[in-house]
């Protein structure tokens, strides 16, 4: 019997550790391949490229590559062979999504890619949507459902947004003053653009939010608008022209941050115990830091001005 069961426990343990080997072979131990999705709803892929550069551990000079795929969701594709390549050693590689020689670029600025976990092939395979500044290292956390990629007012009585959809009616927009719909005139359309034109001026101390309804099943969705289109406008500067004290205003029993940022919602404070992140040093070598010691939430004033006070020296 005590024979038998030494068999058996025998048995089990290289179940276990066949198991666990298997377990272990998931990911390749070095990336040998880079993949880059980059989805645009319009399909308009002409000029679009990318700069590349090792970002870690050290960062080097840049160089630009046309996509050279398409993946089964219509985006255009990168594939690259990292061995013997100016990023084979990177564990880090910055990235920017640009049109032509820089005529535009995608938003969210130079952004990265982790090449520490790769998959058994070797591969790391990123997603990018336009609009969304986002990597996704997963193409089951992308949503490809019709949206509103921009909003903006560019009259006190007109605004303008970019949409997903070449088929949205009068019926399927709405527009908001705080919480109270406002009356649209017309809408003119232009490919994916939409001008929206309202009954009346609207008042650039309230808040506004558009309503699109893309008839998929989820209903309407809710878009903040913004105010880029009157920046320069006599509008904007009436309700926003502000000539008092900004920055750290500092006494030893407390320092008052004063911040401009009119068509922000909210706005956040994060104090830090050095001025540069932890992968870099200062002149004399010290290292810096990439957490906040302390956070708080700014208070909205007027003219466009948030505020927070800290207690202490």
């Amino acid at each position: 019997m005590k024979h038998l069961l030494n068999k058996l426990i025998v048995m089990v343990l290289g179940v276990m550790m066949l198991f666990t080997v298997s377990l272990v072979s998931v990911h390749a131990s070095e990336a040998t391949t880079l993949i880059i999705n980059y989805y645009r709803f319009d399909e308009d892929y002409s000029s679009w490229n990318l700069w590349l550069w090792q970002n870690q551990p050290t960062s080097e000079q840049g160089q630009a590559h046309n996509f050279n795929d398409t993946h089964e969701t219509g985006a255009t594709r990168f594939e690259y062979d990292l061995e013997g390549s100016y990023l084979e050693e990177a564990t880090e590689v910055g990235f920017i999504v640009r049109k032509g020689a820089w005529e535009s670029r995608e938003p969210g600025g130079d952004r990265y890619i982790d090449m520490s976990n790769p998959n058994a092939a070797g591969e790391v395979e990123v997603f990018i949507i336009t609009e969304d500044t986002n990597v996704y290292y997963d193409l089951d956390d992308i949503d490809l459902s019709d949206r509103v990629l921009r909003a903006d007012f560019y009259d006190t009585d007109e605004l303008q947004f970019d949409a997903t959809s070449l088929s949205i009616d009068h019926n399927q927009i709405k527009v908001f003053e705080n919480d109270h719909e406002l009356s649209i005139d017309t809408i003119d359309q232009d490919a994916f653009q939409y001008t929206v034109h309202l009954d009346d001026a609207i008042d650039l101390t309230n808040s506004y939010h558009l309503e699109v309804d893309f008839e998929d099943g989820d209903g309407f969705k809710t878009y903040e608008i913004g105010f880029i289109g009157i920046y320069n406008s006599d509008a904007f500067n009436d309700a926003y022209y502000y000539d008092g004290e900004l920055g750290a205003i500092y006494t030893e029993e407390e320092t008052t941050f004063k911040l401009w940022a009119p068509i922000s919602s909210n706005v956040t404070l994060k104090l830090y115990e050095k001025g540069h992140d932890a992968d870099m040093e200062s002149f004399d070598g010290t290292p810096g830091v990439d957490e906040a010691f302390e956070t708080h939430e700014m208070s909205y004033k007027d003219r466009g001005v948030w505020e927070v006070s800290v207690s202490g020296d």
